[in-house]
């Protein structure tokens, strides 16, 4: 035990999508960002499992919170960035697909799940701010992009394929 506390604290570390060599300036690097850090691209697809659950209606209102919550992240840790915030972002790799199971049940719990969700994408969007410089509005608009659409391919295959399954068909 005494040997794995130490390591425990190296964990945030492997969370951080930076590669070190890419300057976070313009609309393409916030387009590619998203996709090129492990820690963002298996969030987007918690994210999207987690879109998929529910409703079309109820899809879109999520989704429209999570880039909210991200977008408002993202000028937050412009502004502000705690370390402490890569452990939140590490943690979200571990309780989104909570948050897709909660959602399945009713009244405060579904709320719950959204709510966190909604932490949890402003988390990644405060290290997305924190990593940005220069041009930040296009920046900006590339990482929401690129996310929403990596959310929404995501909502939309775990959706197909889900109801592929239920009308019987079988993957060969």
């Amino acid at each position: 035990m005494k040997k794995i506390l130490p390591a425990l604290t190296l964990l945030p570390t492997l969370a951080m999508a930076h590669t070190g060599v890419e300057t976070h300036s313009s609309f393409i690097t916030g387009l590619l960002h998203p996709l090129t850090g492990w820690d963002h691209l298996v969030a987007l697809v918690l994210f999207g499992i987690f879109l998929a659950t529910g409703s079309g209606k109820a899809a879109v209102a999520k989704l429209c919170v999570v880039c909210l919550a991200l977008l408002l992240g993202f000028v937050g840790g412009v502004f502000w960035v705690h370390a402490a915030i890569e452990n939140v972002v590490l943690a979200s790799l571990i309780a989104l697909p909570l948050c897709s199971v909660m959602y399945r049940k009713a009244g405060a719990v579904k709320a719950l799940a959204v709510i966190a969700a909604a932490v949890f994408s402003a988390c990644h969007g405060v290290v997305q701010g924190a990593e940005a410089f220069g041009a930040l509005v296009p920046y900006a608009v590339g990482t929401l992009i690129s996310s929403l659409l990596t959310m929404l391919v995501v909502a939309l295959v775990v959706k197909a394929s889900g109801s592929l399954i239920q009308q019987g068909y079988k993957f060969q």
